[in-house]
């Protein structure tokens, strides 16, 4: 199946990753999930994603070894037979041969990757074993988590983990697939959650200049409560800064710090940059490694109607809050 098709194949439907965003409210919860169902909105990729399909069919190679286990059905595009809507791709399935039929196939296998130094959310990615335990039928998931140095793309271990399917909690995550097929159905978005702004600012990016001017009055409270907060945050923020200036003070030369209760403090060493003054140096020394650029300090004041026809809008919509006069 292409790229394309396999796209296409998941607009179709709801999947493991979908419900599971949906019930942990992550990158954006059921408001991005719908919000990308109806073509308003696409993340960007990142390094992530990438790294997770690199190491993927290592991880699988991992697991054949540790588990005895042979991975088959690699990447398949699964619906569930008594409602096709439900649709999950699984990283590869569970088999005691290295050629299984559908019914000698014993679980899921699902690899994950996490970076040095980072909390994985394994909440998440239990609900989207479950969703695919559900869809596929099976009664066990295995979770393959690979930790990986980014630095030099090394993995420093696998840990796995065995998870089996709870009837119950499969219902409840058919209650939120159908939430989110109405709304996709119907064309309407979710109400936000935290962690939605990116995709609502995405979805209404376009702004109607001279427009009538929208009734808040149901958000009242809502701005009373963002004023409250961005002056406790004000307020913390200054609390901090003051706090490390104490620390950085108190540390001096040193690089690090501790405390007889077991508080750690590292200050290290600035990081290495190239400044404009060094990046001229070495322009002036090395030519051959010059570009032209564009002088816009030149184009604008030549040619300003040239450089206006030029400039593009980008970026989210500016939002401003004003609080009433008292």
């Amino acid at each position: 199946m292409s790229d394309a098709a396999w796209l296409e194949w998941r607009r179709q439907g709801i999947t493991a990753t979908e419900v599971a965003d949906a019930v942990c409210g992550t990158y954006g919860g059921a408001y991005a999930v719908v919000a990308r169902k109806l073509g308003k909105y696409e993340p960007e990729q990142n390094e992530r994603m990438g790294r997770g399909h690199r190491w993927q069919p290592i991880v699988a190679d991992v697991v054949h070894t540790l588990t005895g286990l042979y991975i088959v059905g690699e990447e398949t595009p699964t619906e569930l037979g008594s409602d096709e809507r439900w649709r999950a791709t699984v990283d590869g399935y569970l088999a005691a041969a290295p050629i299984a039929e559908l019914d000698e196939l014993l679980g899921v296998l699902e690899v994950k990757t996490a970076g040095v130094g980072t909390s994985p959310n394994r909440e998440r990615w239990r609900y989207q074993m479950q969703w695919q335990m559900l869809v596929a039928q099976l009664p066990v998931a295995l979770l393959a988590e690979a930790r990986i140095d980014d630095v030099d793309d090394r993995c420093l271990g696998v840990r796995l983990e065995w998870v089996e399917a709870e009837p119950m909690l499969q219902a409840d995550l058919v209650e939120v697939a159908e939430m989110l097929w109405e709304h996709v159905q119907a064309q309407t978005l979710p109400e936000p959650v935290s962690g939605s702004l990116e995709a609502v600012r995405a979805v209404h990016a376009v702004a109607v200049a001279g427009g009538d001017s929208v009734a808040l009055d149901e958000l009242e409270d809502d701005l009373v409560r963002w004023r409250r907060l961005r002056d406790v945050a004000a307020e913390a923020a200054a609390e901090l800064e003051l706090i490390e200036a104490k620390v950085i003070s108190t540390l001096d030369t040193a690089t690090k710090g501790t405390t007889s209760s077991g508080w750690r403090v590292s200050y290290g060493e600035p990081a290495r940059k190239l400044t404009r003054d060094a990046e001229l140096e070495l322009l002036e020394t090395h030519p051959e490694y010059g570009t032209t650029v564009l002088d816009r300090a030149r184009v604008k004041e030549e040619a300003p109607e040239l450089y206006e026809s030029f400039r593009t809008r980008s970026g989210a919509r500016s939002l401003r809050i004003t609080a009433p006069k008292t």
